[in-house]
């Protein structure tokens, strides 16, 4: 009788977690168009703005951090203080949640089901000879992102390049939020692995599978050196290698398909407000949407 309330409670909760994550992603993407003021609305308020109150001068959509809102980057005290802001703001978005988000989350969690649903079809059409190959692909993918990140840091600090130092170092910050997430989720899920015990990817039975730590980190980062980087060549290069690492965590039998959606969806989340919120626009970059 404990045990199964106690499973219920998890389940629960990993629900609400997975909702949390929807919601935060449905107030970035709604936000994203409504964050910058056009230019003739700054022109026409100029001549009058010392007639408004201080409060005029607050962002309209409070949802997320706003752009350029800390864009101190440097080790140790300013990238730990960006990593507690980046993860506050996403614990508390359900603190935010407006009707209008559902457009986005119930969408999300409609096809994050479906694919729940069906995970272990999919997970049976895999050829085996490939597994091997896919785990190769998964894994030095991976790596070659996160040596892009640290490279990225490292050679920009020494040509005293600040865009490629800050293309590295938030790299390494949206990762480090990416991973942390998803190992609590991870903790709290227990999936099996498509591998496992009777290979349905059963919940609470002490697996680590939900969701893909390396879908996170690779989209993570993707999305960081994409926004950094906005020319078609480099987004191509970036996002085709994210995707490559996610596709064969499934072809590997590493993950489930919906074990990568998720994880790919937090960790293009985290990659786009990590940029968002301390990206320095004198030192290059795409546009803060």
């Amino acid at each position: 009788m404990i045990l199964s309330w106690v499973k219920r409670a998890i389940f629960q909760l990993a629900i609400l977690l997975l909702a949390m994550l929807a919601s935060a992603i449905a107030q970035t993407t709604t936000s994203g168009s409504t964050s910058a003021p056009s230019q003739e609305a700054n022109d026409s308020t100029v001549a009058d703005s010392s007639s408004h109150s201080p409060q005029m001068n607050a962002p309209e959509n409070p949802y997320e951090l706003q752009p350029g809102e800390d864009p101190e980057n440097r080790l140790v005290s300013p990238f730990l203080k960006h990593i507690v802001s980046d993860q506050k703001q996403f614990w508390t978005s359900p603190a935010r949640f407006r009707t209008k988000d559902l457009k986005w989350i119930l969408p999300f969690t409609g096809i994050t089901a479906g694919f729940i649903a069906s995970d272990s079809w999919w997970a049976k059409q895999v050829n085996p000879s490939h597994m091997q190959t896919s785990l190769h692909i998964s894994d030095y993918g991976v790596y070659s992102l996160i040596g892009l990140g640290g490279g990225s840091f490292l050679l920009g600090h020494i040509t005293r390049d600040d865009h490629l130092q800050e293309a590295g170092l938030l790299s390494g910050e949206a990762a480090i939020n990416a991973t942390g997430v998803t190992y609590l989720f991870k903790e709290i899920t227990q999936r099996q692995r498509p591998l496992e015990g009777n290979r349905n990817g059963d919940f609470f039975t002490g697996g680590a599978s939900f969701f893909s730590e390396h879908s996170a980190i690779a989209w993570s980062i993707a999305s960081v050196w994409a926004h950094e980087y906005p020319g078609w060549l480099s987004q191509t290069a970036a996002y085709g290698l994210a995707s490559a690492i996610t596709i064969t965590r499934v072809t590997a039998q590493q993950h489930f398909p919906s074990d990568v959606i998720v994880g790919s969806a937090l960790g293009w989340y985290f990659g786009r407000q990590v940029y968002r919120a301390h990206h320095d626009p004198e030192a290059g970059g795409g546009p803060v949407g």
